[in-house]
């Protein structure tokens, strides 16, 4: 476990879970990196419909007079990152171009805020909807969590601290395990 505390879907959830990634950091004298960032997904992640929800959780500390150029750019990333997922997907390589230049070109959108429950707690998240998709990012204490989302309705979502890593394990390696059968029956 890293040392910050995971959210996810409630035990209520019965659909698959499994580990969505990971980023760290190496800090000078020390022999590992450091987790700075760990998602964790809920949903069947090759599906092209049904509910998906990814949480992440983010811990990277940004000085005072970094916060709003930081904050701003990673708002414009989540962004862009959503108009991507919630567009058709491209035919050709000049398709899949003009829609890179598309996304990129749109202005800022302007955020809506919505109450999720996190630990049982009302909290207030930036939301940002295209389509079946969203996107919502709070900050709590000293961490950011942020949540991308398909086919699930932000008013259904609650989050709840996640301590026990290993359903979202195993259904990493079931992921990998059907990946595995699917790349050896392809090459037979």
């Amino acid at each position: 476990m890293p040392g910050f505390p995971l959210h996810g879907l409630p035990a209520s959830w019965s659909g698959p879970r499994h580990l969505g990634g990971w980023e760290g950091r190496w800090s000078e004298g020390q022999r590992q990196s450091v987790t700075t960032t760990l998602s964790l997904d809920n949903g069947e992640p090759l599906a092209e419909e049904g509910p998906q929800l990814r949480v992440e959780v983010r811990v990277e500390p940004v000085q005072a007079a970094q916060a709003l150029p930081v904050r701003s750019k990673r708002r414009r990333g989540l962004a862009e990152e959503l108009w991507w997922e919630a567009a058709p997907a491209a035919h050709d390589a000049a398709e899949h171009w003009d829609r890179i230049a598309a996304v990129r070109s749109r202005p800022d959108p302007a955020w809506s805020q919505v109450t999720i429950r996190v630990d049982g707690q009302p909290v207030a998240f930036q939301w940002l909807a295209e389509g079946r998709h969203w996107v919502a990012r709070a900050e709590l204490d000293d961490r950011a969590l942020t949540l991308h989302a398909r086919d699930l309705p932000v008013g259904s979502v609650e989050l709840a601290r996640v301590t026990d890593l290993e359903p979202y394990i195993q259904g990493t390696r079931r992921l990998q395990e059907a990946a595995l059968a699917h790349h050896h029956d392809e090459h037979r």
